[in-house]
């Protein structure tokens, strides 16, 4: 099995492996500063952003 495939990642896709490490690092760390702000308030409030988002 012979393929000729090239591996290439440009300046686009670098871009969006970028975004998409920091959009990821926040789905980790945001709950955790929301929880220690609002407390048990902190579902209530990714309730109600969910809301407002959609």
């Amino acid at each position: 099995m012979n393929e000729d495939l090239r591996r290439v990642l440009r300046t686009p896709e670098m871009l969006f492996v970028g975004i998409n490490a920091v959009v990821g690092g926040g789905i980790f760390l945001l709950p955790g500063q929301a929880a220690a702000q609002a407390g048990a308030a902190s579902v209530w409030a990714y309730l109600a952003a969910g809301i407002v988002v959609a």
